[in-house]
Order: structure tokens, then C-alpha cells, then sequence
């Protein structure tokens, strides 16, 4: 018993480590991160969803917030189809309930 606990606490500890990354920035469909007028999506930390495509294009990769690192999207504005879907645990490899959704958004350019 005493052996689970550890190999848990050392996975724990190895998944979320002891510091805070930086934040990630994803670029969506060729969107410049530099842009000002481009649509910034930070992700809560608290609450984790996954953006898993945009407008029906899938996305690569997943990219899970999470108190140890935190990811924004940058999208162009305009009228948008969001798919995502939450992580209540904020790593997906756990076994968890996910709930899907379907946003479809107006995003505006950012005030300059």
C-alpha cells in the first residue's frame, strides 16, 4: 500500500512539477500571436476545457490548462465554431466524465 502511494505522489509530482511554466500561446488557423487585432482565448486554470477545433478543422495536439502551465489561443475575428470539451482533472490520460460542447462565437479585434 505504502508502495501505490509512493509511485502516486511521484507521478503527481512528475506531471505537475514544483514551478510554474510560462504561458503557452497557440496560434489557430495561421493567426499571428503579434497581431493586436488578432482574438486572445486565455483558458481558466481552474476550470480546464479543451479546445479541440475551430470552424470544424480539428486542432494538432491537445493542450490541457493547468495550474503549472496555462495556454492561450490566438484566433482571427470574426464568426467562429468552437468545439470543445472540459477536463475536470486537467490532464486527460485520467479516467474522467467529459462534457462536449458547440460555441458558435463572434470574436471582436481587441481595442487598441
Amino acid at each position: 500500500m505504502r508502495f501505490r502511494r509512493f509511485v502516486l505522489l511521484t507521478l503527481t509530482l512528475a506531471l505537475h512539477g514544483c514551478v510554474a511554466l510560462t504561458r503557452g500561446i497557440v496560434p489557430v488557423d495561421g493567426a499571428d500571436p503579434a497581431d493586436t487585432g488578432a482574438v486572445r482565448l486565455d483558458i481558466d486554470t481552474d476550470h480546464p476545457v479543451l479546445l479541440r477545433a475551430v470552424d470544424g478543422k480539428p486542432l494538432p495536439g491537445v493542450q490541457v490548462s493547468s495550474r503549472a502551465r496555462a495556454f492561450s489561443y490566438v484566433l482571427h475575428p470574426g464568426d467562429r465554431v468552437l468545439w470543445l470539451s472540459d477536463a475536470p482533472y486537467g490532464f486527460p490520460f485520467l479516467p474522467q466524465r467529459l462534457k462536449c460542447y458547440v460555441l458558435r462565437v463572434a470574436l471582436a479585434r481587441r481595442g487598441r
